[in-house]
């Protein structure tokens, strides 16, 4: 673990890895790999904390997003049979 690196509460690293410096860990995340940019992680596994943000908002919209995605299969499929 590098110098002047946080790690919040209940977060976890799997294995021998090297974290370089000034890198900061929200709590729960989960290093599962060697960090070799400083920077902020959040997640399981631990991805920079931007991604993270991106992909938590993504995945709440999954069931909206299926719908949609099973509504242009019908039109497709309608379109397909003229």
């Amino acid at each position: 673990l590098g110098a002047h690196c946080t790690v919040g509460g209940q977060a976890g690293f799997t294995g021998h890895m090297d974290i370089v410096d000034n890198s900061h860990f929200f709590a729960r995340a989960c290093v599962t790999k060697d960090i070799t940019q400083a920077g902020v992680y959040s997640g399981f596994p631990a991805e920079p904390v931007s991604e993270w943000k991106k992909n938590s908002i993504r995945s709440r919209n999954l069931d909206k997003m299926s719908k949609q995605i099973k509504a242009l299969q019908k039109q497709l499929d309608a379109l397909a049979t003229k």
